[in-house]
């Protein structure tokens, strides 16, 4: 079945907005439909070799690992199914990101995500002034901002270091862009989201040329000192006092050594607890158990306390450190295939004369290195629905930097 590309596009243009405001579980299932859409238009060419090192080993090993071993934990077509679908996440978005290389351009694709971010991030910001009595609290504030929008970092990378992509911006459109992407970043209160802005900014300026790098790095850093001097200045003094306060606990949150001696301590450090339960499980494993892991279906047995987030039968299936989940499930093994997955291909953007003097390259380099960091906060790409932006990308400008020195479709002087 043949669609025309105007219609593709308007779907693409409609999912990529949509993806802001549905349940990840939502936006994994319209993805596939949009990935069955996009294969049947290009008669199923289904694009190979999206990243220099693949993902999915990963996925087949923790499938057959799992058919041969018995895992620690519930069982069942259903489990295995929620566990399935969780680390197809990537595969599936990174392939959506590929074969839309056949419909846009570079330069489109990128002024298309700085539309998008642009409209959610309006959306979200209305939203949260309608609903001004949440800044009365810090946990109120950040249930009302409700889901991070992660695309948003990377837009604003794009606005700042507009030149370097190519991008021509109005300068009433530059600034305006530039107070919604920041008032974004800061009111979500996300560590994680201003920890990865300042990682991709980093590579943005690293992969500028040397004369100028230094005036950039004081540049930016004067740029961030202002936004957080104003933010200090203008929130209300028990929200600042509680998100400075997580800031400085932030390792202390994820620190297994804590003691675990009641549920208060639980509670308040909760991903520490489950790293301190996976760590103490994995110790427990035979060593064959620890080499090649449990499997897709394993799980963290963490007793009652698996109602803190929503889970009745005691077993966590994945936990917010993704490093912990991979051990588990698939070992050293899988633990190691990962971080070659992940640092192996940003080394091939970083050093290989092929991909490093093109500018494009910084952006699955960032996404890479991104996702290096998020996967220990907050597992990374392998909940489905996460990072969908975030994979779209890493799948596009991975598949078109690999591929243009062939006559993919991405025929820029046509669009």
């Amino acid at each position: 079945m043949y669609y025309s590309n105007k219609i593709i596009k308007l779907l693409i243009v409609f999912y990529f907005i949509l993806v802001g405001f549905l349940s990840s579980n939502m936006s994994y299932i319209i993805g596939l439909v949009l990935l069955s859409f996009l294969l049947l238009h290009f008669k199923f060419a289904f694009p190979r070799k999206i990243l220099f090192i693949p993902y999915w080993p990963i996925l087949f090993y923790l499938i057959l690992i799992g058919l041969l071993n018995q895992p620690s934990g519930p069982s069942g077509f259903i489990y295995f199914l929620k566990n399935l679908i969780n680390f197809t996440n990537p595969i599936i978005f990174l392939s959506i990101g590929a074969l839309f290389t056949r419909l846009i351009n570079k330069v489109n694709m990128i002024k298309l995500i700085l539309d998008v971010a642009l409209v959610v991030s309006l959306f979200h910001i209305i939203y949260l002034f309608l609903n001004i009595s949440a800044f009365d609290s810090f946990n109120e504030l950040r249930s009302t901002t409700g889901l991070q929008i992660d695309i948003v970092p990377l837009a604003l990378i794009f606005v700042l270091f507009r030149k370097k992509f190519g991008l021509t911006i109005k300068f009433k459109r530059l600034i305006f862009d530039e107070i919604v992407f920041f008032s974004i970043l800061l009111m979500t209160f996300s560590r994680t989201m201003i920890i990865i802005f300042v990682l991709y900014a980093f590579v943005a300026i690293a992969s500028v040329g040397s004369k100028k790098r230094f005036f950039k790095l004081m540049k930016f850093f004067l740029f961030i000192l202002t936004i957080f001097a104003l933010f200090y200045l203008m929130v209300p003094d028990d929200i600042k006092t509680t998100f400075f306060g997580k800031i400085l606990n932030s390792f202390k949150e994820v620190n297994s050594n804590n003691a675990w001696s009641n549920s208060t301590d639980v509670t308040t450090d909760w991903r520490g607890f489950e790293n301190y339960t996976a760590s103490s499980q994995f110790n427990s494993f035979p060593l064959l158990n620890k080499l090649f892991g449990g499997g897709l279906t394993d799980s963290v047995f963490v007793g009652g306390y698996s109602v803190l987030v929503g889970v009745s039968n005691g077993y966590l299936p994945f936990l917010h450190n993704g490093y912990y989940t991979l051990l588990l499930k698939g070992g050293v093994l899988v633990l190691l295939y990962y971080i070659v997955f992940i640092i192996g291909n940003s080394l091939v953007f970083m050093f290989s004369k092929k991909y490093n003097q093109d500018s494009f390259a910084s952006i699955p380099l960032s996404i890479l290195l991104g996702f290096f960091v998020t996967t220990y906060f907050t597992m990374g790409p392998f909940i489905n629905g996460a990072s969908v932006w975030l994979l779209i990308l890493l799948g596009y400008f991975s598949y078109l930097l690999k591929n243009s020195k062939k006559t993919i479709a991405n025929k820029e002087l046509e669009q």
